[in-house]
């Protein structure tokens, strides 16, 4: 879901996320004592308004101002928790137009075909290319040739394009640090 959510939407997201963490401040671990202090707050906030349950915590107002103003001193936990939420199990993002099986297949299979299809393609034409940059790009090319794709799944696909015996790989580039992805040397 992308964008800014309905007051129903927020809600209900709250909801998930105090399912899937308990009602705590994902930064100071901490319980809540005042509902008013309550932030449900974009983990990674370089990829605007995912709002994806794995980009999603809960904070303390304060935590979050505190995060706004000192990044460095929550990298470790930012990372260790998107890390955590990208490998739960739990019920992502609920359909009430509940598609089949088999239509979920379809789906999948035809967006790891985008997917694998975007990377020969940038890869061959750049030698390699911004992971950050990739995820947002898949996802609409996903939604406008078939109708779906989320940055979820992109992502798992992505994570199955570059495991170890995949054609691709999760590198960082020397000059930037950023992440990339580049063919796999053989």
């Amino acid at each position: 879901m992308a964008g800014y959510p309905s007051y129903t939407q927020r809600k209900k997201l709250v909801e998930l996320v105090i399912e899937r963490d308990g009602y705590k401040c994902y930064l100071c671990n901490m319980g809540f004592k005042d509902p008013k202090d309550v932030r449900l707050e974009h983990i990674e906030n370089r990829v605007p308004l995912n709002n994806d349950l794995d980009n999603l915590a809960l904070a303390h107002q304060s935590c979050n101002t505190d995060k706004a103003k000192n990044l460095h001193k929550y990298i470790d936990i930012i990372e260790q928790k998107l890390e955590e939420n990208r490998n739960a199990i739990y019920v992502r993002e609920r359909n009430p137009k509940k598609k089949s099986a088999s239509t979920e297949i379809e789906i999948s299979n035809a967006c790891y075909s985008i997917t694998r299809q975007y990377l020969v393609d940038e890869i061959l034409q750049n030698g390699w290319i911004d992971y950050k940059e990739t995820l947002p790009s898949i996802t609409f090319l996903c939604r406008e040739k078939v109708g779906h794709g989320s940055i979820n799944q992109i992502r798992n696909h992505l994570e199955v394009l570059t495991s170890i015996k995949a054609p691709f790989m999760i590198d960082k580039d020397p000059n930037t640090k950023k992440k990339i992805i580049r063919k796999r040397p053989q």
